[in-house]
């Protein structure tokens, strides 16, 4: 798709349009490194387009500066949206560039630390690519994947616990929430944890047992007509 712009060895210059829909076109994977420039910048469309990729499958690997985690700006947003997506985000002790690596093999450094809005260097396969990746993981720390002081966060997982007592398939009910699969099934079997539950079955009478499953509202504010035990686990 980019043999005309990208040779198989060295790098060359390209514009910020080729950057993001490399980017957008990962079809396995794709890694980010976010050095501490990018949190003094405004929206980071490579970010967004991790999250949505993470979203529809995709995996998603980002590696954040530790020089980013000061405070209650430990993990900011952006971040937790990348999260939310799910996305696998660490931290990492070493300087890192802004760079993107899709599927692998291609790699994009942004000329300007801030971003891409200035283009990039581009190449593909290069030699030293896995060396580069590998010490960039060396030391990596992994983020949590929940914020127990973050409301949204919980109401979410109530959301997943009246998915699963609904009977939607998996792909199914993380569609409706707007989570990735992987997500989603990571906190089904939170919830199984939580709940002592062997099935899935289980599951869901626990959660009726404990009445964790009344007072729901839908998440657009209106009335949710399922408020009630499931008849599935109603006796």
């Amino acid at each position: 798709m980019f043999g005309d712009v990208i040779g198989s060895l060295g790098m060359r210059m390209v514009g910020p349009e080729v950057v993001y829909r490399a980017i957008a076109g990962s079809r396995h994977e794709l890694l980010l490194a976010l050095p501490v420039e990018w949190k003094r910048t405004g929206p980071a469309l490579d970010v967004r387009a991790g999250c949505r990729l993470a979203r529809a499958g995709i995996r998603v690997r980002a590696y954040v500066s530790a020089e980013c985690r000061v405070g209650e700006m430990t993990i900011d947003g952006e971040v937790r949206r990348l999260i939310r997506s799910g996305a696998s985000v660490f931290t990492t002790p070493e300087s890192l560039p802004r760079l993107s690596v899709v599927d692998g093999k291609l790699l994009m450094s942004a000329l300007n630390q801030r971003g891409y809005d200035s283009g990039g260097l581009a190449g593909r396969e290069l030699p030293f690519l896995g060396l580069m990746l590998r010490s960039m993981h060396a030391h990596a720390l992994a983020l949590p994947t929940e914020f127990p002081d973050d409301e949204s966060t919980e109401l979410l997982s109530r959301e997943v616990l009246h998915q699963l007592v609904s009977g939607f398939k998996d792909e199914a009910a993380a569609r409706r929430i707007g989570m990735s699969l992987r997500t989603y099934r990571r906190s089904v079997a939170r919830w199984m944890t939580r709940l002592g539950a062997q099935s899935r079955f289980q599951a869901g009478y626990q959660a009726a047992v404990q009445g964790l499953l009344f007072g729901r509202t839908r998440r657009d504010g209106g009335p949710n007509e399922g408020a009630t035990v499931p008849g599935d686990f109603s006796g």
